[in-house]
């Protein structure tokens, strides 16, 4: 008999098209990714959607990702969702500022598709997956 296994969905908030491209792409390999332009479009599909984790850039036209994982974690829906900042913001104070406001993890641009999805996996590995089965 076949075991039959899912990926863990990832939502990716990030309004760069070829960002956006590029993220989606490069994890889609160990999850299975939706990709949003913008914090409303996201905060609308979480209504009717789950996932396990969000990569979500900070720097973003309306609603920007401080205010985005503000309203996540206070929220108990999504209190305890895995939350990874990926974003161009690279002083030490914006990192301590990410974390401090609830972001998971916080990793700065560039990074690799591979370097994400390594986050992602330690700390939604396919045992701590949230989603539901498909």
């Amino acid at each position: 008999m076949q075991e039959v296994t899912h990926k863990p969905r990832v939502a990716i908030l990030e309004d760069h098209d070829d960002t956006r491209e590029m993220l989606r792409i490069g994890l889609e390999a160990r999850f299975a990714t939706v990709a949003y332009r913008s914090a409303a479009e996201l905060l609308d599909a979480l209504e009717r959607e789950n996932f396990s984790a969000i990569v979500a850039d900070i720097m973003l036209p309306g609603l920007d990702g401080f205010g985005f994982i503000k309203m996540i974690r206070q929220n108990v829906r999504f209190a305890d969702i895995c939350v990874i900042a990926v974003t161009a913001l690279a002083m030490a104070s914006d990192r301590e500022k990410g974390i401090a406001a609830g972001f998971t993890a916080y990793l700065v641009k560039p990074i690799t598709p591979e370097e994400i999805s390594t986050v992602l996996w330690n700390h939604i590995g396919p045992s701590q997956d949230k989603s539901p089965a498909a």
